[in-house]
């Protein structure tokens, strides 16, 4: 199953609406957001995760993610205002796969990124990334 809100400018997401969409897949786009609600973490069965931010988008690297345990794939492009990860996000992403934050302002990686033991993609490009 798929949810595909990609070209629908939310300016947030009703934690409502979150308890009741079970999907695999589920692609938002962030432009107008600068967070994402914690009810996401009840969406238990997504394992694709798109949250594009069209140059503006979210402020923080989302920790909601981390209670996604199935997630294997996670989209980030073009968050600019994104310049970090949460402490100890990267224990809690075991099973991504795919990781693509390029053209963000991420400055410096999390130490703990070896906690990703099945991360095989990680896309960094167009960001200030001092280590």
């Amino acid at each position: 199953k798929e949810l595909d809100l990609g070209r629908v400018f939310l300016l947030g997401i009703p934690e409502g609406v979150l308890r009741r969409i079970e999907v695999e897949r589920l692609k938002l786009d962030t432009l107008y957001m600068t967070n994402i609600p914690h009810a996401i973490q009840r969406m238990t069965n997504t394992t694709h995760l798109h949250l594009s931010g069209g140059g503006r988008g979210l402020v923080e690297f989302p920790s909601a993610v981390a209670g996604l345990p199935n997630m294997t794939f996670l989209d980030l492009f073009g968050n600019l205002n994104m310049t970090s990860f949460p402490p100890g996000i990267c224990a809690h992403l075991k099973r991504l796969q795919t990781l693509k934050m390029m053209a963000c302002k991420v400055k410096l990686l999390p130490c703990d990124f070896s906690e990703m033991k099945q991360l095989q993609h990680l896309d960094v490009r167009g960001n200030p990334v001092d280590n």
